[in-house]
């Protein structure tokens, strides 16, 4: 459900997820861009691209909404790992290199997601943070 207070949308894949939200100058969505690809790529792109006012044409008001890109890596037994609802993992690489490609690409932050932490009644892997740092 989408938080009250809170503008959003709900996308559909097997079930029904919150697909992003915005409040004021916050406008968060969740994708992958490495299932998505070009388009994914593209909205990056367009994300970290400024917009440049062209002199012929009318101003247009800016939208005010500030820039984040925050990069989750999903993570198990200290590898980046991509699934399927957390299925069928395959191995991705390492969390410090891929850490160190999302910096150099602009990210803004990184979070990581020890996905089967709270599965396996343990707390995180710290040493993966570690190496990200």
């Amino acid at each position: 459900a989408i938080p009250a207070g809170w503008g959003g949308a709900l996308a559909l894949h097997g079930v029904s997820f919150v697909g992003c939200l915005e409040r004021g100058r916050i406008l968060a969505c969740q994708f992958h861009p490495e299932i998505s690809g070009s388009w994914a790529s593209g909205i990056i792109r367009r994300w970290l691209t400024p917009v440049v006012p062209v002199r012929a044409a009318p101003m247009v008001k800016h939208s005010g909404l500030a820039r984040r890109v925050i990069a989750c890596l999903d993570c198990h037994e200290g590898k980046v790992v991509k699934g399927t609802k957390f299925q069928n993992l395959r191995d991705c690489g390492d969390p410090a290199a891929l850490a160190k490609m999302y910096e150099q690409g602009g990210v803004d932050e990184l979070t990581i997601l020890d996905i089967s932490a709270t599965h396996e009644g343990r707390a995180n892997a710290l040493e993966t943070i570690r190496a990200v740092r």
